[in-house]
């Protein structure tokens, strides 16, 4: 990274090697660093939320992924961590908004269409997350406890209509 300081794979590598260490600050210093010099890269910003979570400052974590819209190839992996990060810290909107990005890219994913569901439960948007629950269970993917849930949800919804 001297030598180099564009070399990103390097980077993450390096950080990878402090963080197994337990040598967070550095690992930290690293990804920093490397997300001032690659600004666009959510690679970084991505390993820097997770090591935030694993120090226990989930605000932290948070406010690393929030303002930040990804593209390439790690996208999906970003939103669901920020979608679910998202939901954790109530803000809805951000999880929903996520979770429809998701949707459109994966749309055979029942996880997503349940993280969406969920958001737009939450908010009050019972006609949207009817039809996102009863995508979610079309897709067979969850287990037993998770379907139930859902079932008891468009049970609920369908006669708050």
């Amino acid at each position: 990274l001297e030598t180099e300081p564009d070399n990103i794979k390097a980077r993450k590598k390096l950080a990878s090697l402090h963080f197994a260490q337990g040598n967070y600050t550095q690992s930290k210093q690293l990804l920093v660093r490397g997300i001032v010099l690659h600004p666009a890269k959510s690679d970084l910003r991505l390993m820097l939320a997770r090591l935030f979570m694993v120090q226990k400052e989930s605000s932290q974590a948070m406010k690393t992924l929030e303002e930040f819209q990804p593209s390439g190839d790690n996208r999906t992996e970003y939103l669901a961590y920020r979608a679910a990060l998202a939901q954790q810290f109530k803000q809805t909107m951000l999880a929903k908004s996520d979770y429809q990005t998701l949707t459109s890219i994966e749309s055979d994913n029942a996880k997503w269409w349940m993280g969406l569901a969920i958001a737009e439960d939450q908010l009050g948007e019972m006609n949207m997350a009817l039809l996102a629950y009863k995508r979610a269970r079309s897709l067979g993917q969850l287990d037993r406890s998770v379907h139930e849930f859902i079932q008891q949800r468009i049970t609920i919804l369908t006669g708050a209509k």
